[in-house]
């Protein structure tokens, strides 16, 4: 289609016509017209329609003047040929019909495109009139016509763009779960054993030592929790009406005296209308956090730019859907080039420090995205802008929402409860987890343990067990399940589910009492934190 529009854009003199018809002085007349007023063009004549149909199928011509009336093919015989040829030259080139029988003409033209009409007799003045007008009109158009297909093409790489960051996206968040998991578990071993051992009598590098793993775990499960809280941005919990003007005048609180330090002005510049958007008030206000980070980061990195500035701007679309637009603007020197076209990749930093694992603006498009909105980067005066589109939407008013969360000392449980003579029973398909649990709690219980969920059935069958502590994730069942089997011969055994994962007990279909279900993550950190919350727990 383009390269056929091509030819409507040529200049004047460089136009090429074709004149068709059956009257020698007609012909000859309109020739002479037309090099008279277009001297440089080029003009080519033809005395039937069968002659044209042979050269409009070798040649491009900006426009072709026929007659319709004409032995062996009409004009209008000759129009419906290059036109349902896809292969002719002429399948789009504008035809001015010049006839006495314009309306026998237009009854027999299949193809109605750029067809115009000049009644013979004509006047030389309007013969070139016409001529110069349906050219340009054309041109005008096919202008238009491409300024659509270049919006369309726009229109398709951007969302072909969204696609394939969506599926990159994903293929990272599978990734992220399973890799979580799979850390969790040894990591939960190391820095338990770590604990165990720094507790026992030994030299100062035995304590020493032990220290260090125990810091170097905690560096291990931040960059952990990064890919869990990755792997979980399609969770829509807990989504409400936010007022976003608020949260944007709240999220640089956390950054205030680091601005200060380094020279930063931060500006606000928020609509006078009230813009609300429905998002996880957590989640969205960590998406403004990152942005801002991202930039305070990037002017500690360029220690030489002046005019430091953070500009975080807000207004409401009001077109076919309301959008929220959010701006956040920096002058900090922009994204590097080799970033450009992935920078809401995971694990993408242009950090050169160990301080991040690149996951931040991985998680803002994460979150803006499971909202239905958009998160877009541009880059201007120095620095990169990014934009935030979110669907706009109006609070409901509500009463006060009712409490209806389990309380950890519900009434009626004896606290005064010996721990000594509580039977806890430990289920995971890992028995290093096994044996650390064990370990962390036979001073405090009586301790069994298993690494098969259909051996803790039966075991909680024959023994009233006070707690099951169970692996969430297991080949055999989930502990969900494994606690529902339970639940039926002990009804009254509380549970605590422990996973590697992001898990929202809330949701999970347990079939007991939700005050008798609990949750502990993987690595388990100071032992003496797990036996107290155990504790509390059966109290």
């Amino acid at each position: 289609m383009t390269d056929k529009l091509a030819g409507f854009f040529t200049q004047p003199e460089n136009r090429r016509i074709l004149v068709v018809d059956d009257e020698a002085e007609i012909l000859q007349i309109m020739e002479e017209f037309l090099l008279h007023s277009f001297p440089e063009s080029q003009i080519v004549t033809a005395d039937d329609g069968q002659e044209a149909l042979k050269l409009a199928m070798k040649n491009q011509f900006d426009i072709i003047c026929t007659d319709h009336r004409m032995p062996i093919m009409s004009g209008a015989e000759f129009v419906n040929h290059i036109r349902r040829d896809s292969k002719s030259p002429n399948q789009h080139t504008p035809i001015l019909f010049v006839t006495s029988f314009i309306d026998d003409a237009k009854k027999s033209i299949k193809f109605r495109e750029d067809i115009f009409f000049l009644n013979k007799p004509f006047d030389s003045t309007n013969l070139v009139l016409y001529v110069d007008s349906v050219i340009l009109k054309s041109a005008l158009d096919a202008a238009s016509q491409r300024q659509k297909l270049l919006k369309l093409e726009r229109d398709f790489y951007q969302k072909q763009t969204r696609i394939i960051q969506r599926a990159r996206v994903a293929s990272y968040s599978e990734f992220s779960s399973g890799i979580a998991h799979e850390l969790n578990n040894p990591l939960a071993v190391i820095e338990g054993l770590a604990y165990i051992l720094e507790q026992e009598q030994g030299t100062g590098k035995v304590q020493e030592y032990s220290q260090k793993i125990i810091e170097n775990v905690s560096r291990m499960k931040a960059i952990i929790n990064h890919l869990r809280s990755f792997a979980n941005l399609d969770q829509s919990e807990d989504l409400s009406a936010l007022a976003v003007n608020e949260l944007l005048q709240n999220s640089p609180m956390l950054f205030l005296e680091r601005m200060k330090s380094t020279g930063i002005k931060f500006e606000l510049n928020l609509s006078p209308d009230d813009l609300w958007v429905k998002a996880n008030k957590l989640q969205l206000e960590r998406v403004f956090q990152i942005l801002i980070l991202n930039s305070i980061e990037a002017y500690e990195r360029n220690p030489t730019i002046e005019n430091r500035s953070i500009a975080i701007a807000s207004e409401l679309d009001k077109g076919d859907e309301e959008q929220v637009r959010i701006s956040f603007t920096d002058r900090a020197g922009g994204i590097p080039e080799h970033l450009k076209t992935k920078i809401f990749d995971p694990f993408i930093t242009s950090k050169n420090e160990v301080t991040g694992v690149g996951f931040g603006l991985s998680i803002a498009w994460g979150v803006v995205t499971s909202l239905g909105g958009e998160i877009e980067i541009e880059e201007g005066n120095g620095g990169a802008n990014f934009h935030i589109s979110l669907p706009a939407v109006v609070p409901e008013v509500k009463g006060q929402s009712e409490d209806v969360s389990s309380s950890k000392h519900p009434e009626g449980r004896n606290a005064s409860k010996d721990a000594s003579k509580l039977k806890v029973l430990i289920v995971d398909d890992e028995e290093a987890i096994c044996d650390l649990l064990k370990c962390y709690l036979e001073e405090a219980f009586q301790v069994h343990q298993t690494s098969s969920a259909s051996a803790a059935i039966k075991m909680a069958a024959s023994t009233s067990y006070d707690l099951v502590i169970s692996d969430f994730k297991m080949p055999e069942m989930d502990g969900i399940v494994l606690s529902n089997e339970v639940i039926t011969s002990s009804p009254k055994t509380k549970f605590i589910l422990i996973s590697g994962h992001l898990v929202s007990i809330e949701s999970l279909d347990f079939a007991g009492d939700r005050s008798h279900l609990g949750f502990i993550s993987k690595p388990f950190g100071d032992p003496g934190s797990i036996v107290s919350y155990i504790e509390e727990f059966l109290a």
